[in-house]
């Protein structure tokens, strides 16, 4: 496998990637990243079993091949980098060699023959949502998911399509959030979790989201118990307010309330 990539192309779909990597792992190889090198982009792939991202970055390759590789450690080695072609090289004992100015760096891999398959989702079952729309539903609904590892249907935020709307809904048992937009377009009805560390993936690289080159998803291997009741606790089954008046009611009553002893 013998390929040139431009570094911040490179190093920005790393970054994608390695979040997913969890550091400590039972299984080595979950702790590398695979590079893939064909046609005239190299494929990079991270997965811990749950989630798993793909990126493909634009490469001269002149020797496909795969490789898997420490995931943190290259991308620390790419980031002190100069901004210029990388040449990737590796050689029949796993070994990688980049190549970038006058710096040089050797990596120990491991083939990846046992890396776990990131199998993509069917064609029809993707949904576009724009950039902007997603970040924002994620960004008011992401921070009440639970850190209760215990209470997996609690650990994501539920994505529901119906018509031409979506919600997402995230709670900690103790908060509530909801976020719902139309779509502009109808597609058929769905439901799931989407675990927290692809939300998270998802909202700090939402520009990269619906290009065709990245993909974020569950893997599903872990039943994360029965979906929430969206209804319970829906705006439209409740009185309707002014969100403006609200506020100003809450600022008013706040200033009534008693600071220290003398209050």
């Amino acid at each position: 496998m013998e390929v040139v990539i431009e570094r911040d192309a490179f190093l920005k779909g790393l970054q994608m990637v390695q979040n997913i990597v969890e550091p400590r792992q039972t299984l080595p190889i979950l702790a590398n990243v695979l590079l893939e090198a064909a046609g005239d982009s190299v494929r990079l792939t991270a997965t811990d079993l749950e989630v798993g991202a793909r990126v493909s970055v634009p490469a001269k390759v002149g020797a496909k091949g795969a490789i898997t590789v420490a995931a943190r450690k290259l991308a620390e080695i790419v980031k002190e980098l100069p901004a210029a072609a990388v040449t990737l090289k590796v050689s029949d004992n796993v070994t990688v060699s980049l190549r970038c100015g006058g710096a040089t760096y050797r990596m120990v891999g491991l083939a990846p023959d046992d890396f776990p398959p990131v199998v993509p989702a069917s064609p029809q079952s993707w949904v576009s949502i724009e950039t902007k729309i997603l970040r924002e539903m994620l960004t008011q609904t992401s921070f009440a998911v639970s850190h209760d590892e215990t209470r997996y249907a609690l650990n994501g935020v539920l994505f529901a399509f119906q018509g031409k709307d979506v919600r997402m809904v995230a709670t900690d048992g103790h908060r509530l959030a909801l976020s719902m937009r139309s779509l502009g377009q109808g597609v058929a009805s769905a439901t799931g979790i989407v675990p927290r560390k692809a939300v998270s993936a998802d909202r700090d690289h939402g520009e990269s989201v619906r290009a065709p080159d990245a993909e974020f998803r569950d893997d599903g291997s872990t039943d994360r118990g029965p979906v929430p009741e969206l209804r319970r606790g829906d705006p439209e089954d409740s009185p309707q307010s002014a969100h403006d008046g609200s506020w100003r009611a809450l600022g008013g009553a706040s200033s009534c309330v008693g600071h220290g002893r003398g209050a």
